[in-house]
């Protein structure tokens, strides 16, 4: 029998006046985590990114008697076009739903992630760390939104964006012994599996692109996920908001890095799955 703990943390970037990001967590109809980034060019996305994450948790209630069987592309269609529908009952413009979209949920042993634009998700059990990087060129994630609107999925399609994976895999978060890369559909969401392995201990975190934005200004230097994630799962208990703890408490791992002088520019998102045996 696996027990799972959930926990999840939002802040804004030291650049930002209104934060962009949102992200909700849970254990009802399965356990969850939803992620949405928000555009911070277009208006109103704080409220298209709160939107998008309650209708794909909807999503999640609509389908609990087969959840197994979910299809990302239907999922993204569902969410975006019932989104819709509630931001035009807002009077707001559909670019309010310029925004990225990471839902991720456990069921029978298996932990699924779907991503629709880009973040990273990072995997740690016993035998290594697993890295998973999702960029577009340009800095210019594909929405859901866009699809909603004929003419501004030609102009993404002709600036010829590539989408980007980067998976690496981790030896005590350092010693990188394998690295994959490569491109998919721009338009296609990230679909990442995970297998929780019976007898072990699981903990899978996902970001928003906030995560690469920690920076130093008198050193110059930015931080990776490589450099941070050692520090980030060192809990020293799994009880409440474990996450939060661990990060934002006085000897919290993000505090920690406020006093050495480092400062995530974008908002920042951060959701922690740990499962392990009962």
């Amino acid at each position: 029998m696996k027990k799972v703990h959930i926990d999840h943390l939002l802040k804004i970037g030291k650049t930002h006046k209104i934060c962009q990001d949102y992200i909700i967590s849970g254990y009802d109809p399965v356990p969850y985590i939803i992620l949405s980034d928000g555009c911070s060019s277009s208006k109103d996305t704080d409220i298209g990114a709160r939107i998008l994450c309650h209708t794909a948790r909807q999503y999640l209630e609509c389908y609990k008697d087969s959840i197994s069987s979910i299809d990302e592309s239907r999922m993204g269609t569902f969410v975006i076009w019932c989104a819709k529908s509630i931001i035009t009952q807002m009077g707001i413009d559909k670019t309010a739903l310029d925004a990225t979209l990471t839902v991720v949920y456990y069921d029978s042993g298996i932990l699924k992630i779907i991503m629709y634009g880009d973040g990273s998700i990072v995997s740690i059990d016993k035998d290594n760390t697993t890295i998973e990087t999702i960029e577009y060129t340009k800095n210019t994630p594909y929405y859901l939104s866009y699809k909603l609107d004929d003419e501004r999925n030609k102009i993404y399609h002709n600036n010829n964006i590539i989408k980007m994976v980067d998976k690496r895999y981790c030896y005590n978060y350092s010693n990188i012994y394998d690295l994959v890369t490569g491109t998919m559909d721009y338009d296609k969401p990230y679909c990442s599996h995970h297998l929780i392995k019976n007898g072990e201990q699981t903990t899978i975190f996902i970001f928003s692109d906030g995560i690469s934005t920690f920076f130093n200004k008198e050193q110059s230097k930015f931080l990776s996920i490589k450099d941070l994630i050692g520090d980030f799962s060192s809990f020293k208990t799994l009880k409440g908001e474990f996450l939060t703890r661990r990060l934002l408490s006085k000897k919290g791992a993000i505090t920690k890095l406020e006093q050495q002088g480092y400062e995530h520019l974008d908002d920042l998102s951060i959701g922690a799955f740990v499962i392990e045996e009962e």
